[in-house]
């Protein structure tokens, strides 16, 4: 008789403590030039447990990973960020811990107002027009493509006022939403300067005022309007005592501006 010895196995399972760590949401657009942004979970962590703790980590390249001092929430937000960056967060319950995916926040550059063509004079109804010698940039990718700006042109009387008030120039809107601006003005002298903004909200910045002087050129006694005349007034618009590096408006009696630059 042989005996037969039948051993029983009965399975057994092993309860695991792990968990899912959550999905972080991605941002959906760039954020701007010397600005900050909320990141937080799409997905929770889900397991039997819920008493988790977070570690936010930041890295440039995807690969050195550093804890954020204080981000120990489901939300974190930001510094101010010049640069783009990565983000994750260790998700921990007692001894186990699991990363939650890296998600990436761009940060466009920064806008840059550009720089109008120096213009001495112009023309009544020539067509002339006064344009950018350097387009205005940024609030783009690094890679280009993004930047898109409406444009909002001023124009600064300076005829007949007091040079010694706080603000001597009256600042008016002109021209349409374009990267040029043609003048509608009487024969005189005027400031212009252009605001730029971003179209994806990033902010607006003015470019540097240009000095022009528009002339009737086609009702014009240039010989006499430049042999009478009489200096009543010299402004150093650097502000500085010495006349090294200046730029010298010099105002005659008869509404005549000459502009010099001085240069020893």
């Amino acid at each position: 008789m042989r005996l037969f010895l039948i051993f029983l196995i009965f399975p057994y399972c092993i309860i695991s403590q792990e968990f899912y760590p959550g999905f972080l949401s991605e941002l959906q657009s760039p954020i701007c030039y010397n600005s900050s942004t909320v990141l937080g979970f799409e997905t929770l962590p889900s397991g039997d447990n819920i008493n988790y703790s977070y570690q936010w980590q930041t890295s440039w390249d995807q690969s050195n990973w550093f804890d954020v001092p204080n981000a120990n929430s489901m939300t974190y937000e930001t510094n101010i960020l010049n640069t783009d960056a990565y983000y994750r967060v260790i998700v921990s319950y007692q001894d186990m811990s699991l990363s939650t995916n890296a998600i990436p926040v761009y940060v466009l550059s920064p806008l840059v107002a550009g720089v109008l063509n120096e213009v001495d004079s112009m023309c009544i109804n020539d067509g002339s027009f006064i344009e950018f010698a350097i387009e205005s940039s940024g609030a783009e990718f690094n890679w280009g493509g993004f930047s898109n700006f409406s444009y909002q042109w001023e124009r600064g009387d300076v005829s007949n006022i007091d040079f010694g008030t706080p603000s001597p120039v009256n600042w008016v809107n002109v021209g349409n939403d374009l990267n040029t601006h043609t003048p509608n003005v009487e024969e005189g002298v005027y400031y212009f300067r252009c605001f730029i903004t971003s179209l994806h909200g990033c902010g607006t910045v003015v470019t540097d005022p240009i000095f022009v002087q528009i002339n009737d050129c086609f009702n014009s006694s240039i010989d006499v309007y430049s042999m009478n005349r009489d200096l009543i007034q010299t402004i150093n618009i650097l502000g500085q005592n010495s006349l090294e590096k200046s730029l010298i408006i010099n105002i005659y009696n008869n509404g005549f501006v000459e502009k010099k630059c001085m240069i020893k």
